[in-house]
């Protein structure tokens, strides 16, 4: 119990992904039949699978052809009390090679017959079967752009799909991918981790609901919480953390995308991510309809601005602050994290009755619940700078004399040069 109880720790979440702590689980793997269950049920826990960029066939790729002749080899020689090498598997994530673009163009133009099964359609096979595979991770890069569901082959797309709705899936990752179904995350039965990384490209459908959602981000990809509006109020009853990233050319999200929110009752941490630029058409600022008294239940609260690429950074603080000066009651929260990366300037108190209001409203009856605030400015090379970073908290400070004093707020400003 004592040496299982070494390997454990080993091939523990931190240790797995350290080269020494896999050299020595793959040293106990080959000392003794004892010891190989326990040590390779960490080595195999996570598997990449990645199409060769520059094969000819996708049928045949080296790697993916290595990694199906040893799981078929395992099944034929493994131990009658050692289990087969695909049942520790856990975690899953497939890269697929953009090379499919290409060849899916060919045969739309040709009509020509679909490629053989290749690899890594056997490979899923394989798992879809033998593994309690826990989370997939889906990617299709190409060039940096996203790439539609339609490129991948048809029984590809069967295979994704049946691997999915595997009970035993609790969290999906789909990067780069446009035309997503929403059919391939609504027809997962227990899910509870949700990234979608496609860049705001279409996702096809509207979803229903989701009862065992926990978390949920969103990277570029507005278009999904948009859906999420035409959910019955209470489709989301578990979501407890919610991070949305927006880039300049997502837009602004609205009251009505921001009401989603309301269908997480249990809703306890958001975090946004914007970047602002001064391109017309391009997201001005962030998000000021929120209503914190609306999520009776939320606890943490933090936003990040880019104003790095724009020329409006003098008027980040007083529209940071309009999200609270908006709320219509008593707000929950406990932690309110801001951050704003910007060119150095010496006019970000310019506004100074928006920082006396910011000081008046989290230290009212309205935030009675908060404990920690903290201000965050990363400050990018600009007109002034030689500015003190001192100078800089000083004069936050003093701008906050409210929350400062209060002995019930940790109140903590950090600053830094890019």
């Amino acid at each position: 119990e004592l040496i299982d109880c070494i390997i454990d720790e080993l091939g523990s979440f931190e240790g797995v992904s350290d080269p020494e702590s896999r050299e020595a689980l793959k040293a106990c793997s080959l000392a003794s039949s004892s010891l190989l269950t326990t040590s390779r049920k960490h080595l195999f826990a996570n598997v990449r699978l990645k199409e060769s960029n520059d094969a000819q066939d996708l049928k045949r790729s080296f790697i993916l052809t290595r990694i199906l002749e040893v799981l078929v080899d395992d099944s034929r020689i493994t131990l009658n009390h050692i289990p087969p090498l695909a049942s520790h598997i856990r975690s899953l994530s497939i890269i697929l090679a953009p090379m499919r673009v290409y060849r899916s163009k060919i045969r739309h133009q040709t009509k020509s017959e679909p490629d053989p099964l290749s690899d890594l359609s056997s490979i899923l096979e394989i798992m879809i079967a033998s593994s309690p595979i826990v989370s997939v991770s889906l990617e299709f890069p190409y060039n940096g752009k996203a790439r539609n569901w339609k490129y991948l082959d048809e029984p590809l797309k069967v295979l994704i799909k049946s691997l999915c709705r595997l009970p035993s899936i609790t969290a999906l990752q789909f990067k780069l991918l446009e035309g997503l179904p929403t059919t391939l995350i609504t027809g997962c039965p227990n899910l509870k981790t949700l990234s979608l990384d496609s860049f705001h490209y279409p996702i096809l459908g509207t979803p229903s609901s989701f009862p065992h959602l926990e978390s949920l981000v969103l990277h570029g990809s507005k278009e999904f919480l948009e859906r999420l509006v035409f959910l019955d109020p209470s489709s989301l009853p578990r979501l407890r953390h919610i991070e949305v990233s927006l880039d300049a050319w997502d837009g602004l999200l609205t009251a009505k995308e921001l009401g989603a929110l309301e269908r997480a009752p249990s809703l306890q941490s958001i975090r946004f991510k914007v970047y602002c630029y001064d391109t017309q058409y391009t997201n001005p600022g962030f998000p000021v309809a929120l209503d914190f008294s609306l999520l009776p239940r939320l606890r943490s609260f933090r936003l990040d601005i880019d104003y790095s690429e724009s020329s409006n950074y003098n008027i980040l603080v007083s529209k940071t602050f309009q999200i609270f000066e908006a709320m219509s009651g008593r707000c929950s929260l406990h932690d309110i994290n801001l951050g704003w990366t910007f060119p150095i300037d010496h006019n970000i108190f310019s506004s100074n009755e928006d920082w006396i209001l910011f000081d008046e409203v989290v230290t009212s009856s309205r935030f009675p619940s908060l404990t920690k605030l903290s201000l965050r400015f990363n400050l990018v090379c600009g007109v002034y700078p030689d500015l003190s970073l001192d100078r800089l908290t000083s004069g936050v400070r003093r701008c906050l004399p409210a929350v400062s004093a209060s002995d019930s707020i940790s109140f903590t400003v950090e600053t830094f040069h890019a």
